[in-house]
């Protein structure tokens, strides 16, 4: 493995204080998951303010922020444990598909 491009939309409210945080979170994991793997590892994140795209994946409003990686649900709700996360990135390393 040289390198990957996780694609992460996140669908959230709009002015939404969750979501720059959770960026933050998100970013620093993948940085030291390409530290730990000694891989080049690009986060491209989008915003989707469009509320009601939260039902296309069968959730509701308060569900809300979703995150979406490569296309994939990864995450739903404010997730306050960067193990979580971590694990969960880890995961879609491994399995890319």
């Amino acid at each position: 493995m040289s390198g990957l491009v996780f694609e992460i939309e996140i669908i959230c409210k709009p002015r939404c204080h969750k979501c720059l945080p959770l960026e933050d979170k998100i970013t620093t994991i993948l940085n030291c998951m390409a530290l730990k793997e000694k891989i080049s590892i690009k986060s491209v994140f989008t915003y989707n303010k469009n509320i009601l795209d939260a039902e296309k994946y069968g959730y509701k409003i308060l569900d809300l922020p979703i995150v979406l990686v490569n296309g994939k649900v990864a995450f739903v709700g404010l997730f306050k444990s960067e193990h979580l996360i971590r694990n969960k990135l880890e995961e879609i390393l491994k399995n890319p598909d």
